[in-house]
């Protein structure tokens, strides 16, 4: 058997049964990767809440519609460490790592119509991931590894407006654009076979809307005035079709080349949101929502990846306030919990991915108007079926939520 058929027996031999890992969630090595939700530092803590969630201290990178009530200039920064403990049929490992989680800045532009303008960069989605492998094929021992890197990001501009006092809308217009590194090296035991590399880069690119609203009119159109803290929210972002570039690599001992160049467009399909808050004694915010996104019907250079399949997402939680006239630091400090359930956009190997997690979350005041906000969430995602992976995972989130109060300029005398 000549070098090239041994060769392309290994590749074709990783596509198909690597299950084996070293570290990071081997689920991000299909379709773009690991979808990033996060719709507020404030909801986080919440159970990824957001839709329905509405008021003055934070922006609502979920739903537009939420930023009218946003009476000064705000911005949020937002930093997010990951850690995995990760199992499957041959034994464990744990990984780490710490990420960008987004930067936003909403500017209010007039109070009375609701206008507040918004700024947001954010991860769409993440790649990271390293999969180990032994395999003997045509009575050669290899060593295979798989590692990918990068993802994608979302860069929005939009604005809110108050339709009426009771009504109020949002839209945004997001770019999308990043770069996949997808790698397969192999090593071979006999010296007569050469070792090879093949690294898949695939860029996309391309344009996507959303659009929200929120409704807390409920109570007088039924006449019921408890429903009258009740906060209803919807949101819709439309399908779209990004640009997508995807150049393979090669590399051996002795040689680097191109092995070819594809154009082509990858799908990403509608996004709806709906969701709903009530808040009791003026203390006491409870939200729920529920995601969904099908990408049963979603293709990537005219193929339906096998992966694909419809996601859903839900979630709640619960927001204690400061009450009035709090007398100590800790009479000041806002406290969060939550659970989101989410069945991801992934089947591998016959079996749904999904997790579910439990969350919690601290507001912390640090100045006028201004908050540290820490979030954490613990869940497990995946299954050991099947020669899959099983995710144990620890989130933590700390951001920075401000004021236009930090940059007010002191007369002098």
């Amino acid at each position: 058997m000549n070098r090239k058929r041994i060769y392309l027996t290994g590749l074709s031999t990783l596509v198909a049964c690597a299950v084996s890992f070293a570290g990071g969630p081997a689920s991000s090595r299909f379709g773009i990767g690991d979808l990033s939700f996060f719709a507020s530092s404030r909801s986080y803590g919440m159970g990824g809440v957001g839709a329905g969630l509405v008021g003055d201290q934070f922006i609502n990178r979920l739903n537009p519609a939420g930023l009218a009530g946003i009476s000064q200039t705000r911005f949020s920064g937002t930093f997010l460490y990951s850690n995995y403990s990760s199992t499957d049929a041959t034994g464990s490992a744990r990984y780490a790592r710490g990420d960008f989680g987004g930067l936003a800045v909403a500017i209010p532009v007039s109070k009375d119509y609701g206008i507040v303008l918004v700024g947001e960069l954010t991860p769409y989605s993440t790649v990271n991931y390293a999969i180990n492998r032994s395999d003997v094929q045509s009575g050669i021992a290899s060593d295979q590894r798989y590692y990918g890197s990068g993802g994608i990001s979302r860069f929005d501009v939009g604005s809110s407006v108050s339709l009426t006092n009771q009504l109020h809308a949002g839209f945004k217009i997001n770019y999308l654009a990043g770069t996949i590194l997808k790698t397969t090296k192999l090593s071979f035991a006999d010296n007569t076979v050469a070792s090879s590399e093949v690294t898949v880069n695939s860029h996309y690119s391309g344009l996507l809307f959303s659009f929200g609203a929120t409704y807390d009119g409920l109570s007088d159109l039924v006449d019921v005035p408890i429903l009258k803290s009740l906060v209803l929210g919807a949101v819709v972002e439309t399908p779209a079709t990004l640009d997508l570039k995807v150049q393979h690599f090669t590399s051996t001992a002795s040689s680097y080349d191109t092995i070819s160049t594809v154009n082509g467009k990858a799908d990403i399909p509608l996004f709806l949101a709906f969701g709903a808050s009530y808040t009791l004694a003026e203390r006491y915010v409870f939200a729920a929502d529920i995601a969904m996104q099908n990408w049963s019907g979603a293709k990537s250079l005219d193929v339906h990846p096998t992966e694909f399949r419809s996601s859903t997402r839900i979630g709640a939680g619960v927001e204690i306030l400061p009450g009035k006239n709090p007398g100590s630091y800790l009479g000041h400090v806002v406290y969060r919990a939550g659970f989101y359930y989410d069945a991801s956009y992934l089947r591998i190997n016959n079996q749904d991915i999904n997790g579910m997690f439990l969350t919690a979350g601290l507001g912390l005041p640090i100045g006028p108007e201004s908050y540290l906000n820490l979030g954490l969430q613990y869940g497990v995602n995946g299954t050991t079926a099947n020669g899959l992976q099983k995710d144990s995972i620890f989130r933590l989130t700390a951001s920075i939520s401000g004021s236009e109060l930090w940059f007010v300029r002191l007369e002098e005398d």
